[in-house]
């Protein structure tokens, strides 16, 4: 087999998503509705029912300080794969066992969205954000909405580092006193996470269309004798 042509010149890039333009939001400045985001997740040793108590304790913290809960999906409504509707619907369950009064302030928002509908509906409705996937959270940052991470994998972790927002991301199956803790810290400074935010998301979106740019530039100088072929 002939050997791969491997070239220097390899650049670590961010996450995709950071190519979509940043965007101040729009909701009102009294907003108390929180966007939750839920999934299904049972390896790595990770326990769901760990995970809904988590989330539990997550809302009802919340909730104690007056806002309501809108559980919401960016993978929902996609035959063959997780609705995470079932999930939201599990912890609403847990929540209301516990206190039926809940009941109008806890909703499970099953409508599949388009992506540009999904960053409009963010931008103009939410206080903030609690995300476990990952691109829920980032999509909720690009619209001005600062969202508090459960992570799952270590990608939440690392984008997170990056964003300089560590301490706002917590595991899956992380204590639900502790996470409550990290939450409320978040909730106190979420103005002043609204600030970074900007800056910082519009250093990625430059970071980002930088790497596109040479990316593109680099396969617009690609002729047949660069091409990189496995021959058997």
């Amino acid at each position: 087999m002939e050997r791969l042509d491997c070239r220097a010149g390899f650049r670590q890039t961010r996450d995709a998503a950071f190519l979509i333009p940043p965007k101040r939001s729009s909701a009102p400045v009294d907003s108390r509705k929180v966007a939750v985001s839920v999934r299904e997740w049972k390896f790595d040793d990770r326990k769901m029912d760990r995970y809904i108590d988590l989330v539990k304790s997550l809302c009802t913290h919340v909730l104690k300080r007056g806002y309501s809960i809108e559980f919401l999906s960016t993978c929902q409504g996609v035959p063959g794969y997780r609705d995470d509707s079932r999930v939201a619907a599990q912890v609403r369950e847990a929540l209301l066992a516990a206190d039926p009064s809940l009941a109008p302030l806890v909703s499970v928002n099953t409508s599949y969205y388009r992506v540009d509908d999904l960053t409009n509906y963010l931008n103009r409705t939410f206080a903030f954000t609690i995300g476990t996937r990952l691109h829920m959270c980032i999509l909720s940052m690009l619209n001005g909405v600062p969202a508090f991470n459960i992570s799952y994998e270590v990608k939440g972790v690392e984008c997170y580092r990056y964003l300089g927002l560590e301490a706002y991301s917590v595991d899956f199956n992380e204590s639900g006193d502790i996470a409550a803790g990290k939450l409320q810290t978040f909730v106190d400074q979420v103005g002043s996470i609204r600030r970074h935010l900007e800056d910082r998301l519009n250093e990625l979106h430059r970071e980002s269309r930088e790497h596109l740019d040479l990316f593109l530039s680099d396969m617009a100088g690609v002729d047949d004798r660069d091409q990189v072929l496995l021959a058997p």
